[in-house]
């Protein structure tokens, strides 16, 4: 009796094994078709992390086999190993610093894992401002520079001469700006690390009416509204927590030669707000263009350019999609 019993044990045992192996094949084999499906189609970026988790390729626990993996804003693989950072122009990579392709002429901005990184907001700015011949330009609420960066790239070769200065609270962000101009040798960038609000202190006032044109990607939220679960220097570039939207408008005011331009990204649903901030420091806003996420929805974010003692009188440019 206990020998038959042992014996269909061992039989149900062993095909419990079998069809577990099989199993396990399976579906590591369904994986990898579904994850070079997903690459070809650039989506699925959530999908595509759980799927590297499932075929070993998420490396996190030794700097030998740790690699930092990203999505860049049109879905491409941005990955380097962490025991292979490249230098150039005398500048060496620090531990969690990687390099993204800006997705022009080749050029590249240096980005730390830790701090807070550039969504494809920064880009459609970028994209919607104008530059004119001969501009001076600053990039408020700079972070690590990608506005400027990106602007500079798409008008380097139409606009030439033009100079840079990037105004950035956070001493950390500021020092990848630095990096970021010395790897793709650009000399007409100068990284500011400052307050706004110190613009006016007698050490900054050779910023007072020195620029022509102004770009500010600020903090979009309130203090105090939705989720605070960031990490603080995170969470001030994303809230107005050391920066308010008044304080800014005083600040460009101050920054602009007459007539002197402000590009600026914000939310949709503030712009009667930014439209009166910037009318109280004498900027109207003269050209509007909204953002949606995909078509037949609502706008989320709204584009302005503002001018320095320009007329009241907006232009409205079709909606744009983010999709």
């Amino acid at each position: 009796m206990s020998a038959r019993f042992s014996s269909n044990f061992s039989v149900k045992f062993s095909c419990f094994l079998f069809f577990c192996a099989v199993f396990i094949v399976f579906t590591k084999t369904a994986c990898v078709i579904v994850k070079k499906v997903c690459n070809k189609g650039r989506k699925c970026s959530f999908f595509m992390t759980m799927l590297d988790i499932s075929t070993h390729t998420w490396y996190t626990d030794s700097k030998k086999k740790k690699k930092i993996r990203r999505m860049d804003m049109n879905g491409e693989n941005i990955t380097q190993k962490a025991s292979e950072k490249e230098e150039k122009n005398g500048v060496t990579l620090g531990e969690y610093e990687v390099l993204e392709d800006m997705l022009i002429d080749g050029l590249k901005i240096v980005q730390d894992t830790r701090l807070y990184r550039f969504t494809s907001d920064s880009v459609l700015l970028s994209r919607f401002a104008k530059g004119k011949k001969g501009d001076v330009v600053a990039d408020f609420c700079a972070g690590s520079g990608i506005v400027a960066f990106h602007f500079h790239a798409l008008n380097k070769e139409r606009l030439q001469g033009l100079k840079y200065t990037l105004f950035e609270m956070q001493k950390e962000l500021s020092e990848l700006s630095k990096k970021t101009a010395k790897w793709n040798n650009f000399d007409n960038f100068e990284s500011v690390q400052c307050r706004l609000q110190d613009l006016y202190e007698k050490p900054m006032r050779q910023y007072h009416e020195a620029f022509s044109l102004v770009l500010c990607n600020p903090p979009y939220e309130k203090k105090g509204v939705g989720f605070d679960n960031d990490e603080y220097h995170k969470a001030i570039c994303r809230k107005e927590i050391t920066l308010t939207l008044a304080e800014i408008a005083e600040a460009a005011s101050y920054a602009l030669k007459f007539g002197g331009r402000l590009c600026m990204l914000h939310r949709a649903d503030r712009l009667p707000e930014v439209c009166y901030t910037l009318h109280a420091v004498n900027i109207e806003v003269k050209k509007i263009q909204f953002v949606g996420g995909r078509y037949g929805t609502k706008p989320y974010l709204v584009m302005i350019e503002g001018v320095k003692g320009g007329k009241a009188c907006s232009e409205i440019f079709p909606t744009i999609y983010n999709e």
